[in-house]
C-alpha cells in the first residue's frame, strides 16, 4: 500500500536528475488518490499538469514508483475539480432553500488578445515565383484544408517574406474562416512562460484555444522549461484539438542545434519548406508589388519603366527587405532633387551604395561561390551548406566561407547565413581556413608533412576556384 511516508520517498525519486523548476511546477503537488489491482490514480491541478504529466513524465513516475514499492503499476490521473465533483455529487446534503439565495461567483474574465497580426500582409500584396512557390501552394493547402499539414515549418534566410507569408494565412484564417489567431515570437513567449506561474489559466488561455498558432524565430527557443510548454502546446493545438501551426525559422530543422529532439521530429513531421533568395524574374515581381502598396503612392508617382525596374531587380542579388529600403531611398533622393524622368543613370548615382552593397558581378555571387566549389570538389550544394562535418565537406564549406569574405567583402552574418548557420560559424569556418593555409612545421608535433599537403592543396584549390570565376 501507498501510504503518505511512500509517497514522500517517491517524490524524492523524482526529484534527482528533474530540472528545480520544473520539479516545483509538475511534480511537487502530486498526490495519491486511489489504488486498486496494481493501478495507481493520482491527483493533478490543472488541465496544463496533467497534459504535461501524459505527455513527458508518466514512464518516469511509474518507474519510480516501482522501484520504491517494488510493483509495477499502472499510473492514471485525475483532476482534482473532477474529484471536488464527485465529491459534491456523491455526499454533499441538499441545502435548504433560503429566502435570499447565494449569489454565484463570477467567472474570470480573461484579457483579449491580439492576434499580434499586421493586416496588410495579405496573399494579394506578396510576390510569388520559383524561390516561394512551393511554400506559397503549401500555404493555400493549410487555408483551404486546415490541419493538412501540421506544422507547416517555413526556413530562409532573413528578409525573404517568410513572416509576410505566415501572417497573409493568419490573414485568411481570421477574415475568411473566421478562426482565432495568434502570431507571437520565441522573445515574447518565452517571456510569457517565465510569468506563467502568476496565472497559469490565463497562459493556457492565451495559446491553448487558438485555431492557429504562428510561432516566429523558433531557432531562438531557449531553456528547458520553455521547450516543455511549447511541446505541451504542440501537441494540444496539433494533435488532439486538430488545429494548425505555422512555425518560422531562419534554418531547416536540422541546424536548430538547441531544440529538443522530440520537438524536431514533430517539426520534421509536418511540412517543410525552404523559402530561397529571389531570383531576377521575383524581384521584378516584389517592387511592382511594392509600388502598388496603398502606402507608397509616392513610388508609384515616379513611374518607373520597365527598363529601370528591369535594372534594379538584375542588380539587387538579395532579399525583397533591402530591396523595399532601396526603393524607399530612391524615392527619398527623387524629392530631394526633382529629376524630370527616373532614369538607369538617376538610378546609379542615387542608389549606387545599395546596389554595390547588394550585388556583385554576375560571375561573383555567394551563390556563384558556392556552385564553383561544389564543382571544384565534386559535392552537392546541400552537403556544402550543410552540417556534415566529413573533412570531405567541411573543408569545401569553409573553403567558399573564406572565398565569400575575401573576395565579395561580405558580412560574417550574410554569409552565416546563406549557409543556413550563425555568424560566429562563418567566422570559425574563415579562421580555420586561414590556419590551415599558415601552418608552420613544428618539430614537437606529428604529421607535420601531411598538414603542409593539406595546406598546399586548400591554396591552389582557392587560387583554381578564383581563375575559374574571373
Amino acid at each position: 500500500m501507498i501510504d503518505d511516508k511512500v509517497w514522500c520517498e517517491i517524490i524524492e525519486k523524482l526529484k534527482d536528475g528533474l530540472n528545480p523548476s520544473i520539479f516545483d511546477t509538475y511534480i511537487k503537488n502530486l498526490k495519491p488518490y486511489k489504488e486498486e489491482n496494481n493501478s495507481l490514480t493520482i491527483i493533478v491541478e490543472d488541465d496544463e499538469t496533467l497534459m504535461t504529466i501524459q505527455s513527458c513524465y508518466l514512464a518516469r513516475i511509474e518507474a519510480a514508483v516501482e522501484e520504491i514499492t517494488n510493483n509495477n503499476y499502472t499510473i492514471k490521473c485525475i483532476l482534482k475539480n473532477q474529484i471536488e465533483s464527485e465529491e459534491e455529487t456523491t455526499f454533499k446534503e441538499p441545502e435548504p432553500i433560503r429566502e435570499t439565495p447565494k449569489q454565484a461567483t463570477p467567472r474570470k474574465e480573461y484579457k483579449k488578445y491580439d492576434s499580434g497580426l499586421i493586416k496588410d500582409y495579405t496573399f494579394d500584396n506578396y510576390a510569388m515565383g520559383l524561390s516561394n512557390q512551393i511554400a506559397v501552394t503549401a500555404a493555400q493547402i493549410i487555408i483551404q484544408q486546415p490541419g493538412r499539414y501540421n506544422p507547416l515549418f517555413l526556413y530562409g534566410v532573413s528578409g525573404i517574406g517568410k513572416t509576410h507569408l505566415a501572417m497573409a494565412i493568419g490573414n485568411e484564417y481570421e477574415n475568411k474562416l473566421h478562426k482565432k489567431v495568434l502570431y507571437i515570437t520565441s522573445e515574447k513567449f518565452q517571456e510569457d512562460v517565465m510569468h506563467i506561474a502568476q496565472d497559469p489559466e490565463e497562459f493556457k488561455q492565451k495559446y491553448r484555444n487558438v485555431e492557429l498558432l504562428i510561432i516566429d524565430d523558433i531557432q531562438l527557443l531557449k531553456g528547458e522549461k520553455t521547450q516543455v510548454e511549447f511541446f505541451n502546446i504542440f501537441n494540444e493545438i496539433c494533435l488532439f484539438k486538430k488545429n494548425q501551426m505555422v512555425v518560422i525559422s531562419d534554418r531547416c530543422v536540422n541546424d536548430i542545434k538547441d531544440l529538443q529532439e522530440r520537438l524536431q521530429t514533430r517539426f520534421r513531421d509536418g511540412f517543410n519548406a525552404e523559402m530561397l533568395i529571389p531570383d531576377d524574374k521575383l524581384r521584378v515581381n516584389i517592387i511592382k508589388k511594392y509600388i502598388e502598396r496603398p502606402e507608397n503612392e509616392g513610388l508609384k508617382s515616379l513611374n518607373l519603366s520597365e527598363e529601370v525596374i528591369q535594372y534594379i531587380a538584375n542588380n539587387m542579388n538579395t532579399n525583397a527587405r533591402s530591396i523595399h529600403g532601396a526603393l524607399n531611398q530612391l524615392l527619398i533622393n527623387s524629392l530631394i532633387f526633382s529629376p524630370e524622368t527616373i532614369d538607369i543613370q538617376f538610378v546609379q548615382k542615387n542608389i549606387g551604395e545599395f546596389l554595390q552593397k547588394n550585388t556583385t558581378t554576375e560571375s561573383k555571387s555567394i551563390i556563384k561561390i558556392q556552385q564553383y566549389v561544389a564543382d571544384y570538389f565534386k559535392i552537392s550544394i546541400d552537403d556544402l551548406k550543410g552540417t556534415k562535418k566529413d573533412p570531405k565537406y567541411k573543408i569545401p564549406r569553409h573553403i567558399a566561407m573564406y572565398l565569400c569574405r575575401n573576395e565579395l567583402n561580405e558580412t560574417f552574418e550574410n554569409i552565416g547565413s546563406e549557409f543556413g548557420k550563425d555568424h560566429s560559424t562563418a567566422l570559425r569556418g574563415i579562421k580555420n581556413i586561414e590556419k590551415l593555409m599558415d601552418y608552420q612545421p613544428d618539430e614537437k608535433k606529428k604529421n607535420n608533412l601531411e598538414n603542409l599537403k593539406l595546406a598546399a592543396d586548400i591554396k591552389n584549390a582557392i587560387n583554381i576556384i578564383k581563375s575559374n570565376m574571373n
